[in-house]
């Protein structure tokens, strides 16, 4: 089994729902579940665990967190039973609590703790949040490439992604879907295919980015080496943040997607 933890209640859970339809066997068993806060309230639990001198099981942190709110999702299962877990957060540096520096100091801790998706896990930023997904007025988009949003709008993000026709209709990417992560839709073939398309575009976008973003290099990335997490936020920080005070706006889903099939040229 495969277990994909993502931060929010609302968006992520159709985003996952439409990724498992589209791309993953359905034979085999993908749980979701909703952590229900930011990176860094993750952070803080696991810097917690290690102060304690507790091993970091992130299964047993997320699924704590769940039932804290009342969701049983994941009471049937235990640690051992997943073979891999994924994790998709958002950079968020519009958090006034933190700040960029303390938010830096975090991320660095966080992606160096989940890098390994059969260990504690593997961990997926989007720059600057979720909405990042949905920053196209069509697929491919060219202007994609030199997306940025300033560091004032990451305030806003949500309303100020508006400006592009996806955001404003977000099925043009997911199927219609509940907060369960069920597919409340018929999937017909033109429907399938349609969105299939789009994402596979989507995947060679983002990875693209990275790329431009890691290695000065607009093409595709022929090993997922070239484009860590790590490296990622290293040059959005150094690049964007520090000089321009900007994001260069990056989705993680399609992100994933590229990893987990190994780049293997199917995109």
């Amino acid at each position: 089994m495969i277990l994909l933890v993502f931060e929010g209640l609302k968006d992520e859970p159709i985003i996952m729902a439409t990724i498992k339809a589209l791309f993953f066997n359905k034979e085999e068993e993908y749980v979701l579940c909703s952590y229900g806060t930011d990176t860094y309230s993750l952070w803080k639990e696991v810097s917690d665990h290690i102060a304690n001198g507790y091993e970091v099981d992130v299964f047993q942190i997320v699924k704590a967190k769940a039932i804290s709110r009342g969701d049983h999702t994941l009471d049937r299962y235990d640690s051992y039973e997943f073979e891999a877990i994924y994790l998709f957060f958002d950079y968020d540096p519009q958090n006034t609590k933190l700040g960029v520096t303390k938010i830096g100091t975090a991320l660095t801790s966080i992606i160096k703790t989940f890098n390994n998706p059969m260990d504690r896990g593997q961990i997926y930023i989007s720059y600057p949040m979720i909405e990042a997904l949905y920053c196209e007025d069509c697929v491919p988009d060219a202007t994609f490439m030199s997306a940025t949003v300033t560091l004032n709008n990451c305030h806003g993000f949500k309303t100020w992604s508006k400006k592009y026709s996806f955001s404003k209709n977000k099925e043009h990417l997911r199927f219609r879907a509940n907060r369960q992560g069920e597919i409340k839709e018929p999937i017909n073939k033109i429907r399938y295919d349609d969105l299939k398309r789009k994402w596979i575009e989507l995947i060679k976008m983002n990875s693209a980015k990275a790329n431009l973003i890691c290695n000065n290099d607009a093409n595709m990335p022929t090993d997922v080496s070239q484009i860590p997490q790590s490296l990622i936020y290293q040059h959005e920080y150094e690049d964007y943040v520090t000089k321009t005070d900007t994001v260069s706006i990056l989705s993680s889903f399609p992100l994933f997607l590229f990893e987990y099939f190994h780049g293997n040229g199917d995109f």
